[in-house]
């Protein structure tokens, strides 16, 4: 047992290494765990509280308010123990964000790089090919399929969504539009 997601009570189960254990909650309920069987470390079956348990997680109440886990243990795997997809661990599927690397865009020209012209922070701000050098202007983070440039806060945009060849890019406040949305390889 053992902590699926963080700021949950959400707790995966595999085969204990105990015969029992019993933990005393902050509310003032216990939790036992009983698992009889000390060569035989497979899940055949499991009841909570009494009742049959298909999951391979334990439900929420149970950490809070507690209650009993009874685990059925054998030497060989029961394959269909906890084998549906409905079995798993809850999934929650966060907010879409994710903690992005900040760094520059490097070209297929060795040593150059993208960069915010005269290291400009004002909106209209033209993008240029440059000497890669770590500065301020040379950093991007992917964030919700638009490149941000962190020095200024931001986005890597087309002006005025033109779809011309040889258009220059520009900085612009980040706006979500399709003029700010970019793909990188795989």
């Amino acid at each position: 047992m053992f902590p699926e997601t963080p700021g949950t009570a959400d707790f995966a189960l595999g085969s204990p290494m105990f015969t029992q254990a019993v933990v005393t909650l902050p509310t003032g309920g216990t939790l036992t765990i009983n698992a009889p069987a000390d060569n035989a470390p497979y899940v055949q079956s499991m009841a909570v509280n009494g009742s049959a348990w298909n999951n391979a997680y334990l439900p929420p109440s149970i950490i809070s308010a507690g209650g009993t886990v009874d685990y059925a243990l054998g030497t060989t795997a029961n394959t269909s123990w906890a084998s549906a997809p409905s079995s798993a661990p809850p999934f929650y599927p966060g907010t879409g964000a994710s903690l992005a690397p900040t760094g520059p865009v490097a070209s297929g020209i060795a040593g150059k790089c993208a960069d915010v012209d005269h290291s400009a922070v004002a909106n209209a701000a033209h993008i240029q090919l440059w000497d890669c050098n770590s500065s301020g202007a040379q950093q991007w983070q992917v964030r919700s399929g638009a490149l941000v440039n962190p020095q200024s806060g931001r986005c890597l945009d087309i002006p005025d969504s033109a779809t011309t060849n040889g258009t220059r890019l520009q900085i612009y406040d980040c706006d979500q539009s399709t003029a700010q949305k970019w793909t990188a390889p795989a």
